[in-house]
């Protein structure tokens, strides 16, 4: 897993939306607007957009029992705080994440 931490403007989006049309992946988002964001984006510099779903797409596929097309998918996170924040809360957590911990194992892979 590769992380990416980086300031507004400094091409985190831009370049995720790149390394997940080169390999085929599928980007996750905390919203559908942040979705249409990333879609406009992609248009916008010209990038061959991936799959793009917001959390709520991923939920609805795992109550129907689609989850097969996430098997061995590639998947990259866009403002995984703000995904996470949105999953626990519609799993009935509502508390609001202040902090978390990545162990370095598996991280630039």
């Amino acid at each position: 897993m590769k992380v990416v931490v980086g300031n507004r403007g400094s091409g985190v989006t831009t370049n995720m939306l790149i390394d997940a049309a080169y390999h085929g992946g599928t980007i996750i988002t905390s919203t559908s607007g942040q979705r249409f964001n990333m879609e406009a984006h992609a248009k916008k510099f010209g990038i061959d957009c991936p799959d793009i779903i917001d959390i709520y797409s991923v939920l609805n596929d795992i109550k129907n029992g689609k989850t097969e097309k996430y098997d061995n998918a590639q998947l990259y996170i866009d403002n995984a705080s703000l995904v996470l924040n949105r999953l626990l809360s519609e799993i009935g957590i509502k508390g609001k994440v202040v902090e978390i911990s990545l162990s370095m194992e598996g991280i630039g892979n």
